[in-house]
């Protein structure tokens, strides 16, 4: 079967069923009290700060919630 991609701001990213993303390494989320248009989000605290992180209720369930600023001071971390 062939994988169907689509581009995000240059970056190609993999379209993969509700299954397949539960064997997600992570879920990279935005932190509470970030703009987000909807009234339903859930919240989890951050698997790597204790941060509180919004995310969509139709999100992987069994992948760590990890906030944008830990992920990119991780992997920005590695690149400097």
């Amino acid at each position: 079967m062939t994988q169907e991609t689509i581009e995000i701001a240059g970056v190609e990213v993999a379209v993969v069923s509700q299954e397949e993303c539960e064997a997600a390494e992570m879920v990279v989320c935005v932190r509470k009290g970030a703009f987000s248009p909807f009234a339903d989000n859930v919240e989890a605290p951050c698997a790597w700060c204790g941060e509180t992180v919004i995310f969509r209720p139709y999100a992987p369930i069994k992948p760590p919630k990890v906030c944008m600023q830990c992920v990119a001071d991780r992997f920005l971390g590695e690149t400097q």
